[in-house]
C-alpha cells in the first residue's frame, strides 16, 4: 500500500522539485536580450571610462570610487561638479538601457547570470566581439 502512495505522489514531487529549474530556464536571456545586453554593456563601459577620466581630472587624483548608481551616498562628499558627472553617468546609463530595451534590473540580472553560466558568458562575449569589429 505504501508503494502505491509513493507512485501516485512521485509526479507531484518531481514537478515541485523541478519547478525552480524550469523557472530558471525561462529567465535565460533570449538572443535579442543577449544582443541588447552586449550593446548596452559596451556603450556603458565606454561612458564609464570617459566619466572616470573626467572625475579624475576634476579631482586631480587617480583613485576614485566605483561608478555604482545604486551607491549615490558615496558621491555626496565630493564637490558639485564631480557629483554632476556621476549623476550624468547614471542618467545616460539608464538612457542606454532604455534605448536597447532593457530595464536596469534585467541588465543586472543578466550580468549576474554570466558569473554562474559559462554558456551565457560565451554568448555575450561572442556578441561583444561581433559588435567591436
Amino acid at each position: 500500500m505504501i508503494h502505491h502512495w509513493y507512485k501516485s505522489l512521485l509526479p507531484l514531487v518531481l514537478a515541485v522539485w523541478l519547478m525552480p529549474l524550469a523557472a530558471r530556464a525561462d529567465d535565460f536571456p533570449s538572443p535579442e536580450e543577449i544582443d541588447s545586453f552586449a550593446r548596452s554593456a559596451l556603450e556603458i563601459e565606454q561612458l564609464r571610462q570617459t566619466t572616470l577620466n573626467d572625475i579624475r581630472d576634476k579631482l586631480g587624483q587617480s583613485a576614485v570610487p566605483s561608478l555604482r548608481c545604486h551607491q549615490r551616498d558615496v558621491w555626496q562628499q565630493y564637490e558639485p561638479s564631480v557629483r554632476r558627472s556621476f549623476e550624468q553617468f547614471c542618467r545616460q546609463s539608464a538612457q542606454i538601457l532604455d534605448r536597447n530595451g532593457l530595464s536596469p534590473s534585467r541588465f543586472i540580472e543578466i550580468r549576474k547570470m554570466q558569473n554562474s553560466n559559462p554558456t551565457l558568458k560565451n554568448r555575450v562575449q561572442t556578441q561583444l566581439m561581433q559588435l567591436m569589429r
